[in-house]
């Protein structure tokens, strides 16, 4: 895990590019290429400073407008976890004061999108480390994943993940068929949110 670090680009001569970034565990930084796919030179930029509570793990930019069960979220928000946690939270940094880039921390709006207890995410040695949101149906092989649908990789294995029971361990991927989310996911209801396994 990053705890603190400095990041500074190179151009074609390999002389350094300013900024340097000092970059922590609660930071989403972007390198771009100075040439596109040759990433032996280019650039870092900050892009959201200081967003999670604890340390930032898994994290997807929300590129479309997508229905995630009966909540939309934006193109341009993201879903992350803060580290040490089951819940995906919904980041919105244009949000009042909101904003992203090299500076003071970054602000915005945070809500909770899942809350890892409503879905049988119960193991608390197993926290979440990897998130992808599907904006746009996607077959692979014989599966097909729909828009909406949430990946998620955990730090350890869980016995009763979702309304189906569904064993998970460090080394799976799976996802999340989300009907309700929000800050009204009801513990009580867990048939709300189902998960199924996917090995893509």
């Amino acid at each position: 895990m990053l705890f603190r670090s400095d990041f500074q680009g190179t151009d074609s001569n390999g002389d350094p590019i300013d900024p340097v970034l000092d970059v922590g565990k609660k930071d989403l930084f972007v390198f771009r290429p100075n040439t596109a796919g040759d990433y032996s030179t280019g650039r870092f930029y900050m892009l959201l400073d200081e967003v999670a509570s604890n340390f930032l793990t898994g994290v997807s930019l929300v590129e479309e407008r997508t229905l995630v069960g009966d909540v939309w979220v934006e193109k341009g928000t993201f879903l992350i976890n803060q580290g040490n946690s089951l819940d995906i939270v919904l980041f919105d940094p244009t949000g009042p004061a909101g904003g992203v880039g090299v500076g003071a921390d970054t602000q915005g709006t945070k809500t909770t999108l899942i809350a890892g207890d409503d879905i049988g995410l119960g193991n608390n040695s197993s926290k979440i480390s990897g998130l992808d949101l599907i904006e746009n149906d996607v077959t692979l092989g014989d599966m097909t994943l729909r828009s909406g649908n949430i990946l998620v990789t955990l730090t350890g294995s869980d016995t009763d993940t979702g309304n189906n029971n569904l064993v998970v361990t460090e080394n799976d991927v799976f996802y999340l068929e989300v009907f309700t989310a929000g800050n009204n996911t009801s513990a009580k209801d867990r048939k709300s949110t189902r998960l199924n396994s996917s090995h893509p």
